[in-house]
């Protein structure tokens, strides 16, 4: 399965340098999507001893947005904030509104990437050197796949962290009204 979302995306991401993805965009329910991608990775937090909290405090959080893209934008934070946990995963996700927008973050307590790595993390093929963290795979398509998803429906996503302290991802996409 694992491999089968990685050539996935390999296929979206090559589909979007042609700017011929389709997108099915509709009215979505971030919290609801949200809420999906945490009942899909907590197998895998259970299995390490973690756990998701949520914090849902965004009253407006209809997007319009293609559902299964937006799924595979939370999964794939999710994935990382565990990947990046080397002892049980500790994550929150968490939403507000700011201004006519939706603040989606997605917290965990792993190992943090450094400054500088922060400003090349959504470069497509970049990875950070995780030191002495060898199990983490991955072609750094993920984080590039994230923020040209989230562009696409007209947000922007950033991150904040401190190594060793963790790190949080922050999507903001404009809300319907």
């Amino acid at each position: 399965i694992r491999m089968n979302t990685k050539v996935e995306r390999v296929l979206q991401l090559s589909l979007l340098d042609k700017k011929d993805v389709h997108f099915v965009k509709t009215r979505v329910d971030a919290h609801e999507i949200i809420n999906k991608a945490i009942e899909k990775i907590m197998l895998q937090v259970d299995q390490k001893k973690g756990r998701v909290v949520t914090d849902f405090q965004a009253e407006k959080y209809n997007i319009d947005a293609d559902s299964d893209h937006f799924l595979s934008v939370m999964l794939n934070l999710l994935d990382n904030a565990i990947k990046y946990s080397p002892d049980a995963p500790d994550i929150t996700v968490s939403t507000c509104n700011s201004g006519n927008a939706i603040c989606i973050a997605v917290t965990d307590k792993g190992i943090g990437i450094e400054k500088h790595d922060c400003k090349k993390i959504f470069d497509r093929f970049f990875r950070v050197h995780t030191g002495d963290v060898h199990n983490v795979k991955g072609f750094g398509l993920g984080l590039s796949y994230v923020k040209e998803i989230i562009a696409s429906f007209g947000g922007k996503v950033s991150v904040s962290s401190q190594k060793g302290a963790g790190s949080t991802f922050t999507v903001y996409l404009p809300v319907m009204s």
